[in-house]
């Protein structure tokens, strides 16, 4: 088990924040209580405290007409009347809970894939969700080919001092069942452990991966919500 404490995970109630204002705040516009994501990274946005009813207004403007932009986390429970709420639907965050290296299995051969344009054509087929041409940046991805087409990806994505998001992992239907995903979140988990950071991950609710992750050592930690906002037609 690592040796953390409930304030130490503290930052992963708002794991974006921590990021866009610490290793990722080149990827971000926005300054004091608010950071949003530049758009070709993903559609985001984050306040300092979501959940507080004086912040949440701070992303107006930031908006224009036709926007949406998404939030990770807690939110008030009064929307201020500028903002239209367009969905709202709770995930699983999920973390690793052994300070162990997992054993790797060497079945399929992996590879840094350095060409974004190869994730961006697997994540428009598979799981379009989330990914844009740049999310790439934001860390390392990793994939399996089947000679020389990329046929099972996974990456970085959310990045704070001391924990890294598993994130886009995805399999081409006719590859699956062949233990590919496993081998690309272990190869993440265990790079990111002898670097000093925490896995962490998101994942919706009815997702069939959980067992998986759980096999690999991760526990629940929290059901954060995924908000998505615009601009309230006038």
């Amino acid at each position: 088990m690592f040796n953390m404490t409930t304030d130490d995970l503290s930052v992963l109630d708002n794991p974006l924040w921590h990021s866009l204002t610490t290793i990722h705040k080149q990827y971000c516009t926005g300054e004091g209580k608010i950071r949003v994501v530049l758009p070709e990274i993903f559609p985001y946005f984050a306040i300092e405290n979501p959940a507080a009813e004086d912040q949440l207004g701070r992303i107006i403007p930031w908006l224009k007409a036709g926007d949406h932009l998404s939030l990770l986390g807690a939110i008030p429970a009064r929307i201020p009347e500028a903002l239209k709420l367009d969905y709202k639907y709770e995930i699983f965050q999920m973390i690793a809970d052994r300070n162990e290296l997992l054993p790797e299995s060497l079945d399929a051969a992996i590879e840094r894939i350095e060409d974004s344009d190869e994730v961006l054509a697997i994540k428009t087929d598979v799981d379009p969700h989330y990914y844009q041409p740049d999310t790439f940046k934001l860390g390392r991805f990793f994939g399996i080919r089947d000679h020389n087409k990329l046929v099972a990806v996974a990456g970085e994505r959310i990045k704070l001092p001391g924990f890294t998001e598993i994130s886009s992992v995805c399999t081409y239907p006719e590859y699956r069942g062949r233990g590919y995903a496993t081998q690309l979140i272990t190869h993440l988990h265990n790079l990111n452990l002898k670097e000093g950071y925490i896995p962490f991950l998101h994942l919706t609710k009815d997702n069939p991966s959980i067992r998986l992750y759980e096999k690999l050592g991760f526990r629940m930690r929290s059901s954060p919500s995924i908000c998505s906002f615009s601009l309230e037609a006038t």
